[in-house]
Formats: structure tokens, C-alpha cells, sequence
């Protein structure tokens, strides 16, 4: 229920008369408005306003539009198109476009109202469904100060904005200084341009850094006033000192390097023994802060800093103490620098191995040198003492082939003995001091000793293993009936599984199918000294002397079966049932292996020998009849030859096995 009141009561009269006097057009006559607009006091508002009326209705260009406060009082016209009333309302829209906006200046408490909109033509109607509402706050927007890159000694100017964009009654703009006094400025209140600005010139100093500087700005003669504070940021170039100073005693006062001395005269040397300390501080006064750094003998050297000043701490000084140490303070408006240089006598440091061989020499950071057999291996030792230091080498290994003078170490013809770990020694009066090498001698690919690389058939699959040893470890390739596979790989036909323990690689090829259809398996190893290939099944050799081993039994056979057959039919035709025996034949079994030996059924044929060699096997007996009076053949194989590889220094042969 809308409650009685009077404003509600003159509203309601109002809207009633008004449909009275439109008629049934009202539903025609509609406004767009913002139901509510903020704006604080002091500053400026903008209404946006539209309307339509009656399509009937033409809207021409001497139109008028009124735009009224309601008070509870009565309404109160305060702007319409052809002019202005009181100055600070302004009606901004073009009625003859059907615009009705509004734009309000220099906000007041007393503007806080509803407004709405008139249109008078050949009609006239008041747009009172819509009332848009106005609150005035406090002034709470701060003004924008921008400011610059400030630099000591170099002119600067930092504006103040005015909050708001408006352009009604320009404000009062003033500056204060960390002091709270007034600063000279100059305000600029265009007309053309609805932002207010004042502009504070001036030069700073390295002491304006961190001081506070405040911008006011006041409205309406000072009721409605707004301020911002900022702190200048003054940026200027470093100011290094250096000061040297004992741990103790406390007492002494320290020693002081200052930056407007000349370079030449800032370079203080500073003679010691192993064990005096010191400590050095670089003081670096700048904005922003530097970057401040030690460096000693060109090295960096770090320690404690408080952003400001970087300590350095001598305790115990040692050669790595020794040399000049500049401390630089660095920004983006210039550098400071001051040098001290300390000289320390002090026994040998760690020394320096350096591999002058200029090939096949490889030394990593963890002194491992690697060194190609049967080259020439030079080494250098060095290190810093005072006085100078004596250097010697000692050897762990067995090599006698060596050389060496003055710290230089050179041995003749690597081979795998000198592997081992050589040690360098440096020694004067205060002491001595040792660096260590470990040589490493690498070599191609070769076979290993007591290790054989071979294929055997094993349950209808065939297994190879191909055992190497190299350094660096060899790449491992295997070559299938003329294929190529990776040291690890698997799918349907074959698995290749590859490791490597220290210098030893152990591949493994298992093929899931009998040799018999296999023509080569190679294995292929290299590393980048060399390449090695082993021929470790050769498939066309074996099926080449199974097939005239085969033929040439069956033959023999179908020929002894004939004439034993023919005899014992002769026979049978006299025997008695009770003296039938049982014939058993087993078949022939062949193994081929890439070595000096065949083997055939029950027979051994050494290649080369002309002669056969019977073998007793009860279990793989190549053929027989437990027929009587059967007469037997013997086969001689001597004058068979195994089909020879071809040459090649790169293949070794090794032995297959079942």
C-alpha cells in the first residue's frame, strides 16, 4: 500500500490530470532515465535522456523541453532547451531528436531531489512515471598529482588534476611543503576544457628525497574541500666510501677511502700474512639503490649487505683474499668506484691441471681426462703460491712410459694400464697443497676376453648375444636379413634388450622364430673412435649344407632301401610271424655353427682334415634299422667344404650353439 502523504497526494492529482488531458495516448509517451544519479558536491553530473511521443504526434524543431525539481513545496523549472535559468543546469539533449539530457554543474546539498522532464509542442506532456532521483554526497574523489622522474639538479614540474570533469566554478588549487608552507604554482582554468590543473615547477635536491608534498583543492568557496599527499622521490648517482677497519681493537678508528679523491690515489695496497683479518665495508649512498658489488683480482666476491652497505670479512686471509678489491656502486644516473689491493703471502693453493695434448684430450669439471689409447698425453700443473712453489707428479698405475719436468707430466703411447687416478703436488716453505686427475684412456669397440658373442635356437625362437667392450659406450644396431634395429626394441617378430655395466655392453636380440628363415644377423657396435661388426649367423651357410646333407642321406637311403627291402621280401615269404622286428627310423638332425666344426646326425666332419669322425650318441642317432642281415653304407663328408665369409677386418664370427 503506497502511503498517504501530501507529495503523493499533489503527485497522483497531477498524474490524473495529466491523462485527462492527453487522453488515451499516455501509453504512447514513455522516457528512458536513470531511476538514480549520484554525484558529490562540488563536482558535476551528466542525466542521459530520451523520450517518445505518439507516432501521430509531430515533434518540431521549435520545440521545448523543461526539466523541473520536485520539492514538496511544488516543482520548480530549472533548465529547458532554449536557454539556461540558474546557471548551472544545462539542458544538453536536442529535443527535436527526442534528447532530453541534463548535465548539472558545482553540485550543492540543495540539489538532492527528483527531477522530470517536460515536452511542449502542439501537445505537451509531462514525463512524471519517471523520475530520476539525485543524491549529492560528500566530496570523497581525491585529486591526481602526476609526477615525473625527479633527479637532483635537473628542473622537474608536477601537476595537480582537480577531481571530477566538469567545467562549472573552477576550484581553489594550492601547494604546501614538508613544512607546511605555501609553494609558488601557477593554476590553469581553460575554458575550452572541463579538467582544472595547477603545476608546481621546481629543482630538486638529493635532501628533497622522502619529503612530503600536498596538493588542496577546494569547491563552493571552500565547503567542499579535497587534498592528496605524496613523498618526492628524488633519484641521484651513488657516493661510495670504503673503510677499512681491524676487528679489533674497537678503539681504532677505521681507515677511509672517500670518493672525491682522485682514482689514482684511491688504490691503497695492503701487505699481510696468512691469518690477519680485516673487515671492509663499501658504503653507497644513492636513489634508487645500487647496485653495489666486490670485486677482487676481477672475481666477484660477495657478503652481508643492509641494502646500502656491503661487507666484506677478512678472517683468516688466504690466497683467495689476495688482490685488489673494488667495491662499485651503480644506478641509472652514474657509478662510483674505489679500489684497496691486499698482498698475501701464503703457501701453495690448490693446483691447476690443465690437458695441453691438442687432440683427442677431454677434461671435465670433475678433473676426469679422457685420452684416446695409443695417443701422447701432456699435462700441466700450476698453482699460485708466494714464494713460488716446487711441482711434482705422482702416478698410481704401473706406466713407466712417461716424462715430466717443472710440472709438466707427458705420457708416451696410453694404453689401458695407465687408467688411474695422477696426482699433482705443490710445496714451498709454508706448506703444500695437492690437485688431483683421474685418466681415463678410451678405445673402439672390441670383443670381450672370455666372453663369447653367439646365436643358439632354443624352443623354436632363436637368441643372440652380442657382448662388447668400449669407450665411450658403443651404439648398438643390429642388422636382420639386411634390417636395421635399435639397440632396444620390440614388437611382434623380436625383442632387443640392451645394457651396459662400466665398459661392457650386453645386447640381447631374441627373434620369435626359427632360424631357418633367417639369412644374416649382424651385430653392429660403434662409438666415435670406431666400429665394430660381428657376423653372428649366417642362414644361407646352413640351409646351403642341410639341404645336400639331406639330399645325400635321403638318396642313399631310398638306394639301400631299395636293395634291403628287395632282400627282405625274399625273406619274408620264409619267415615265421613270431620273428618279424620292429623298424624304427629317426630323423636327421643338422646344426650349423660359424666355427671350425659341422656336425652331421651321428657323424663329426672336421673342415679341412679329409676325414670323419664317428660320434656315439644314443640319444640323436642319425639313422638305423633293427632289421637282420641289413647291410649298412658308410657316408664319407670329407671332401664337403663350409661355404667361406667374405673378408672384411671390421667382422668377427662368433659361435652358434643349440
Amino acid at each position: 500500500m503506497i502511503p498517504f502523504t501530501l507529495e503523493n497526494c499533489l503527485f497522483f492529482t497531477f498524474l490524473m490530470l495529466q491523462i485527462w488531458d492527453i487522453g488515451c495516448h499516455t501509453d504512447e509517451y514513455e522516457i528512458s532515465v536513470p531511476r538514480e544519479v549520484t554525484a558529490q558536491a562540488g563536482l558535476c553530473v551528466h542525466i542521459p535522456c530520451s523520450f517518445t511521443v505518439p507516432s501521430d504526434v509531430m515533434i518540431r524543431e521549435s520545440a521545448y523541453g523543461f526539466w523541473y525539481r520536485q520539492r514538496w513545496s511544488g516543482s520548480v523549472e530549472v533548465a529547458f532547451n532554449k536557454g539556461y535559468l540558474r546557471g548551472r543546469f544545462f539542458f544538453t539533449g536536442d529535443v527535436s531528436s527526442r534528447d532530453c539530457s541534463l548535465f548539472i554543474n558545482d553540485i550543492q546539498e540543495s540539489d538532492d531531489s527528483y527531477y522530470y522532464f517536460r515536452f511542449k509542442d502542439t501537445v505537451q506532456y509531462n514525463y512524471v512515471t519517471s523520475r530520476p532521483y539525485l543524491k549529492v554526497t560528500g566530496l570523497t574523489d581525491k585529486p591526481e598529482i602526476s609526477v615525473g622522474k625527479l633527479v637532483a639538479g635537473e628542473k622537474a614540474t608536477i601537476t595537480c588534476k582537480s577531481p571530477g570533469i566538469c567545467a562549472g566554478t573552477p576550484p581553489d588549487i594550492t601547494w604546501n611543503g614538508k613544512y607546511g608552507e605555501k609553494l609558488p604554482f601557477s593554476n590553469s582554468y581553460p575554458n575550452s576544457t572541463s579538467i582544472y590543473f595547477s603545476n608546481f615547477t621546481f629543482t630538486p635536491t638529493k635532501e628533497d628525497n622522502g619529503s612530503p608534498l600536498t596538493c588542496i583543492v577546494a569547491f563552493l568557496q571552500n565547503t567542499a574541500i579535497t587534498a592528496q599527499i605524496i613523498n618526492l622521490n628524488v633519484e641521484y648517482p651513488p657516493d661510495v666510501t670504503i673503510t677499512i677497519r681491524e676487528p679489533f681493537p674497537r678503539s681504532l678508528p677505521p681507515q677511509s677511502v672517500h670518493r672525491s679523491s682522485p682514482a689514482s690515489a684511491t688504490s691503497d695496497t695492503f701487505i699481510v700474512k696468512e691469518g690477519d683479518s680485516k673487515m671492509i665495508d663499501c658504503m653507497v649512498d644513492s636513489n634508487p639503490l645500487a647496485v653495489i658489488t666486490w670485486f677482487v683480482g676481477g672475481e666477484l666476491k660477495k657478503g652481508p649487505t643492509n641494502e646500502s652497505t656491503l661487507i666484506y670479512s677478512l678472517k683468516n686471509i688466504s690466497l683467495n683474499d689476495a688482490g685488489k678489491y673494488l667495491c662499485t656502486g651503480r644506478n641509472d644516473h652514474g657509478n662510483s668506484t674505489k679500489t684497496i689491493e691486499i698482498i698475501v703471502h701464503y703457501p701453495p693453493r690448490p693446483p691447476n691441471i690443465i690437458c695441453r695434448t691438442t687432440e683427442d684430450c677431454i677434461m671435465d669439471k670433475q678433473h676426469m681426462i679422457y685420452i684416446l689409447e695409443n695417443s701422447t698425453l701432456s699435462l700441466l700443473c700450476t698453482a699460485e703460491s708466494l714464494p713460488e712453489a716446487s711441482l711434482s707428479w705422482k702416478i698410481s698405475g704401473p706406466s713407466t712410459n712417461r716424462s715430466g719436468v717443472n710440472g709438466h707430466l707427458t705420457l708416451h703411447n696410453v694404453s689401458l694400464s695407465d687408467d688411474g687416478q695422477f696426482t699433482c703436488v705443490a710445496s714451498n716453505s709454508y706448506g703444500k697443497s695437492v690437485a688431483l686427475a683421474n685418466i681415463k684412456v678410451t678405445y673402439k669397440p672390441r670383443t670381450v676376453t672370455g666372453k663369447n658373442s653367439s646365436c643358439r635356437e632354443h624352443e623354436g625362437h632363436t637368441e643372440c648375444a652380442c657382448i662388447i667392450q668400449s669407450s665411450p659406450t658403443a651404439d648398438i644396431q643390429w642388422n636382420i636379413n639386411e634390417k636395421v634395429y635399435s639397440s632396444n626394441h620390440s614388437d611382434k617378430e623380436l625383442n632387443i634388450f640392451t645394457v651396459t655395466v662400466n665398459a661392457v655392453t650386453n645386447s640381447t636380440l631374441i627373434l620369435k622364430s626359427s632360424w631357418m628363415n633367417i639369412r644374416t644377423v649382424r651385430c653392429m657396435s660403434s662409438n666415435k673412435h670406431g666400429r665394430l661388426e660381428l657376423l653372428l649367423l649366417e642362414g644361407y651357410s646352413i640351409g646351403i649344407i642341410a639341404a645336400v646333407s639331406c639330399v645325400t642321406v635321403v638318396v642313399l637311403l631310398l638306394i639301400g632301401g631299395f636293395v634291403v627291402m628287395h632282400h627282405i621280401r625274399k625273406k619274408k615269404l620264409a619267415m615265421k610271424p613270431e620273428d618279424k622286428k620292429e623298424i624304427n627310423v629317426d630323423d636327421c638332425s643338422v646344426i650349423y655353427s660359424n666355427s671350425e666344426v659341422h656336425i652331421y646326425g651321428n657323424q663329426m666332419t672336421k673342415i679341412g682334415t679329409g676325414s670323419v669322425d664317428s660320434v656315439q650318441d644314443d640319444s640323436d642317432t642319425c639313422s638305423y634299422m633293427n632289421v637282420e642281415d641289413v647291410e649298412y653304407t658308410t657316408i664319407n663328408f670329407s671332401k664337403l667344404e663350409a661355404k667361406n665369409a667374405v673378408e672384411n677386418d671390421e667382422i668377427e664370427y662368433a659361435e652358434v650353439k643349440k
